[in-house]
């Protein structure tokens, strides 16, 4: 699996799977008042 030795370090500990980043469209989706935002999903890494 690529990346798999830094993704231990990372909060969730893993590599996230396209069902990470679905859910989190479907997420942003939903909520009608949030405009021009960006939403990083990266598995914690942005706070490392």
């Amino acid at each position: 699996m690529p990346g798999c030795c830094w993704a231990a370090a990372l909060p969730v500990g893993r590599v996230g799977a396209g069902e990470d980043v679905t859910r989190q469209i479907l997420t942003f989706m939903a909520v009608g008042f949030a405009t021009g935002s960006i939403i990083y999903v990266d598995g914690g890494a942005l706070v490392i």
